[in-house]
């Protein structure tokens, strides 16, 4: 079952129910980040064709399908993604969005307000991982 809740009331009136009937009850709240639940597909790739994976479903989410004529940019895309995301798997860094955010800023990436609040949730990172 998905209950869309923007305000809450529902979560509140009916969540301590849903669970005592055995229901899982899951919260996804971007604007409450600490109290959400979510998925890091960062966290779940192991080797580095899992990690190209990630890079390639990120990407392609983004950009619209131009029927291949664009090809070559989104092949691009898709290394350049998975250069970062190698980096900061081998740096040791924490693999997770708040870890991508000043990564990409550094490199002069522009990042919309609405994606900064969900990066900047939680965590510290260093640019050094990359830099020369």
């Amino acid at each position: 079952m998905v209950i869309n809740d923007p305000k809450g009331e529902v979560f509140n009136g009916t969540s301590a129910y849903l669970k005592q009937c055995g229901y899982k009850v899951i919260v996804i709240d971007p604007a409450n980040l600490s109290h959400s639940s979510y998925f890091n597909p960062l966290e779940e790739a192991k080797s580095d064709i899992e990690l190209e994976q990630v890079a390639e479903i990120l990407v392609r989410a983004g950009i619209p399908s131009g029927g291949g004529k664009d090809d070559f940019w989104l092949q691009g895309a898709i290394r350049f993604a998975s250069l970062f995301i190698k980096c900061l798997k081998n740096a040791g860094a924490e693999k997770s969005s708040p870890a991508l955010s000043p990564l990409l800023l550094g490199m002069g990436w522009a990042i919309s307000p609405r994606i900064s609040v969900i990066l900047h949730a939680s965590g510290e990172f260093s640019l050094s991982c990359c830099s020369q």
